[in-house]
């Protein structure tokens, strides 16, 4: 029974509820990640409610990692399912908190190997940035989404752009360096139209010249090894 102390149609006093598992009907008032049906005729023997218990761990830790939504779960006696009733961006919400300078941090799950912010959702991975560009642009970004402010791996919508957003910043840069127009093209006569880039502070390069030069530096390393 709720009471004010107790709001959730749970028992309170059943001896699962220590384990985290609701004991409920069978509607429950929550979104609980996984539930007992107290008419049921059978109740779980004790393996058998480490298992669930087990489960409920495991699929928070799958889907949340150890980001702000686990821990405000964890306050909780029960482990609600934000998977299936939250959207993306509710997601991305719980796992962002304010740094100073007006920006904010990623306290969510990483790429193990780079260590940029990642949130799974519906069994697809999204960066942090991507979520927060169309949070504030109201479209998928064009190209990679990252932090233009500094930051490192800021994920502030105000602080992120894609690569539209950033030739356009840095177009603005160049004319108030008075770089004047990019060149139509480069040296090796690739189009600039297609494969000109600009660094953050505003100089000009070829990307295909880029690349070029990348592939020649590996394979004079191969030669040399």
């Amino acid at each position: 029974m709720k009471t004010a102390d107790w709001p959730y149609d749970a028992d309170q006093h059943d001896p699962l509820t220590a384990l985290r598992i609701p004991v409920t009907g069978t509607h429950p008032g929550h979104t609980y990640t996984a539930c007992f049906d107290r008419d049921s005729e059978a109740r779980p023997t004790d393996t058998e409610a480490q298992q669930i218990a087990s489960f409920i761990e495991e699929y928070q830790e799958h889907y949340f990692g150890n980001g702000r939504w686990r821990r405000i779960q964890q306050a909780k006696p029960f482990d609600m399912d934000c998977y299936t009733t939250h959207t993306l961006e509710d997601k991305w919400l719980a796992c962002v908190q304010e740094a100073e300078g007006g920006h904010l941090e990623w306290t969510g799950e990483r790429n193990k190997a780079s260590g940029t912010p990642l949130l799974r959702y519906r069994e697809k991975y999204y960066t942090a940035a991507a979520v927060a560009f169309r949070r504030r642009m109201g479209r998928d970004p064009v190209g990679q989404a990252k932090a233009e402010c500094g930051m490192h791996q800021c994920v502030e919508p105000s602080h992120v752009e894609d690569e539209l957003g950033r030739d356009r910043l840095r177009e603005q840069l160049r004319y108030l360096l008075g770089k004047g127009e990019r060149p139509a093209r480069c040296r090796r006569d690739h189009d600039q139209a297609e494969h000109g880039r600009l660094q953050p502070n505003g100089v000009a390069y070829c990307k295909a010249c880029h690349d070029l030069n990348r592939t020649a530096d590996l394979n004079a390393v191969e030669v040399e090894s």
